[in-house]
This record gives structure tokens, sequence and C-alpha cells, in this order.
């Protein structure tokens, strides 16, 4: 099935890219620990600057083929799957995440963790932050410090500085991983250094693991 959405799939987009609507969103929503929940992101997802992320299902953004022609040339490779030097590394990676990720862990920084051992192989290149602090300024005070990071951030270095390319969010309880990740997302938008990219898309892969269960945005049906 997810193979089957990948080409249409809609990802997760702010209404507006203005830097200043993207600040006061950042700043008058919930933190992302609270918008995960419920009976919270189903309020905010029904104004004009819901997030674009199929929560509802008219809550919608673009294809992602069309973002990005990184995500073009993925969404190809992933629909038409190619045998080459790293497939061997890439099904012996799956295998290990199906044998560890079902376990029983009592924290969601050991469930983290373990993927991270396994998953971790595939992006050596990319530098690994523990509880990212998201803000939409310095001095903001409105988002609660321990609901603003992200269980984990990766990114790389560039001639301008770091660029984020990952988030990723680990539960173990309840509430909705996948809204708490897009509130993360938008909450990186209204970030000041990254101003200079979000009229770009300020494209990212959002990662979501709950329970036994690994969930890509790119799988618009989950």
């Amino acid at each position: 099935m997810l193979a089957r959405s990948v080409l249409g799939a809609r990802i997760c987009v702010v209404a507006d890219s203005r830097s200043e609507v993207l600040v006061a969103q950042a700043q008058a929503k919930p933190a992302p620990c609270d918008f995960g929940d419920s009976g919270i992101w189903d309020v905010y997802q029904q104004k004009a600057d819901a997030i674009l992320c199929l929560r509802p299902a008219d809550r919608r953004g673009w294809p992602i083929s069309i973002m990005h022609n990184t995500f073009c040339v993925f969404a190809r490779h992933f629909y038409e799957p190619r045998y080459d030097e790293h497939t061997t590394a890439y099904l012996a990676m799956a295998d290990a995440l199906c044998e560890t990720m079902p376990s029983a862990f009592n924290s969601e920084a050991s469930r983290r963790n373990a993927f991270e051992a396994t998953f971790g192989l595939l992006d050596k290149d990319l530098t690994l932050h523990l509880e990212y602090h998201l803000s939409a300024n310095d001095s903001d005070s409105n988002i609660k410090e321990s609901g603003a990071r992200p269980d984990v951030a990766k990114s790389i270095r560039y001639k301008g500085g770091s660029l984020v390319l990952m988030l990723e969010e680990f539960k173990n309880e309840g509430g909705n991983a996948y809204m708490q990740i897009c509130r993360a997302y938008e909450v990186l938008c209204g970030d000041p250094k990254v101003a200079r990219l979000v009229k770009f898309g300020n494209p990212l892969f959002l990662l979501c693991v709950l329970g036994m269960y690994q969930t890509s945005i790119l799988n618009h049906t989950s």
C-alpha cells in the first residue's frame, strides 16, 4: 500500500510561508506534545491556518513529486526499486528493524535508541541531535520547552551552516505522533534561521514510530 501511494502522496506543508505568519502560528498554537492530542489538533485543524497534512483529509498540500526534484527522484526510485550495491544492506536493515522494534520497550528513549542503532547505518553522513530545540525565536516563551523538542533531528553541514533534513518522533503511550511531528515542523518553519529555506518549501522527512509500528508521512493512508 505504501508503494502505491508514494507518487500521489501529499506532504506536510504550512499554508502560509510568510515569516511573520509562521512566527505567529508557532507561538499561538499548543506545543507539539500537546498538539498531538486528538481533542486539540482536531480543533486547530478546522481553522484557516491549519497544517496541510491530510488531517482531516481535506487539509492537503501538493503532491510530493512536484515539491522538489529530490522528492521526485525518491518517489520514482521507491515506486521502481532497483537492485544495486546497497540492496543487501537495505534488506538487512529492514530485517533487523522487524526483529527489534516489536519488542516491549519501557521508555520512548529506549525505543528511539534501538531504532537509531539500526536505522542510523542508513544516514551516517547526517549529524544526530537528540531532543532537538525548536522555537519561533530565541526568546520565545510561549512554546513549552519540553514540548517543542522532537526526539531526534538529523542535519548536514553546508557552506551556509547546518540544514535539518529529518525530524523523528517516538511514542510509547497514546497521542497522535504524526500530528505531533507535523506541529514540530510548523514550529521549525517559524524559526528565523530557516526563513530563507521556507520560501523554497523547506523540505524535510518526518518519521514517526508509535509502539511496534513504523509510520512514514509518505503513507497518506495510515
